[in-house]
C-alpha cells in the first residue's frame, strides 16, 4: 500500500471511532460494552495505520 492510502485509511478509522463514541455519549446509539470496545479497536487501528503511513512516507523521502 502507498503511504497516502495508509494515512487516509488511518484518518478515516480514527474519525469513525471518535464518531461512534460521541454518538454513544449523546445516547443516539445505545451504549454497549461491545460497541465501545469495537470503537476503541477501530480507533487504535487507525492510529497504527496512520503512523505506519507517516513512517513509510518519511523513509521514501530520505532515499
Amino acid at each position: 500500500m502507498s503511504p497516502t492510502t495508509l494515512i487516509a485509511a488511518g484518518v478515516f478509522c480514527l474519525l469513525l471511532g471518535w464518531a461512534l463514541l460521541f454518538l454513544m455519549v449523546l445516547r443516539i446509539i445505545p451504549p454497549s460494552f461491545a460497541l465501545a470496545l469495537g470503537a476503541y479497536t477501530v480507533s487504535l487501528g487507525g492510529l497504527v495505520m496512520g503512523l505506519a503511513g507517516l513512517l513509510q512516507a518519511g523513509r521514501s523521502q530520505r532515499m
